[in-house]
């Protein structure tokens, strides 16, 4: 059975922090941690923003890009470092915001980096093995720290 990627969607907060400012307060060279990252910059999440809601704005545009009804999903995985409840999962939370049915399988990922990787070849091995048809996989995190 082939399987594939029917859409996708991002969501980047739109508060920003120059690297710079971020080098400033740890004592380094802003030109050398600028290099190191090649970045200037880095994004921000709001004090309402978190690893759920920006699931769910990247879960939404990916939605709208495929085409595809929520309802439709049978499966929803989020890979993220930073789930915000230890308890309920990100993925049924995601689920429930964007209307999928109360029957899906749903599961948060979590390995560093690669969490939504894992989380792609999981949904993959489920729809090449004919247990589903169509899934939604999710990486979203924010920091989980305050800076000192």
């Amino acid at each position: 059975m082939n399987v594939g990627i029917l859409g996708y969607g991002v969501y980047v907060p739109k508060y920003r922090i120059r690297v710079s400012d971020i080098a400033a307060v740890w004592g380094k060279n802003p030109t050398e941690i600028e290099n190191s990252l090649g970045l200037k910059e880095k994004s921000v999440a709001f004090q309402d923003e978190d690893a759920v809601t920006q699931a769910f704005e990247a879960a939404r545009r990916a939605l709208q890009y495929a085409g595809c009804n929520p309802y439709e999903l049978e499966v929803c995985l989020v890979g993220s470092e930073s789930h915000p409840y230890a308890v309920n999962p990100t993925s049924t939370i995601v689920g429930q915001f964007l209307g999928m049915s109360h029957n899906y399988i749903a599961a948060d990922l979590e390995f560093a980096c690669k969490a939504a990787t894992a989380g792609l070849i999981a949904a993959a091995g489920l729809i090449a093995a004919g247990k589903v048809t169509k899934g939604l996989v999710i990486g979203s995190d924010t920091a989980q720290s305050k800076p000192h």
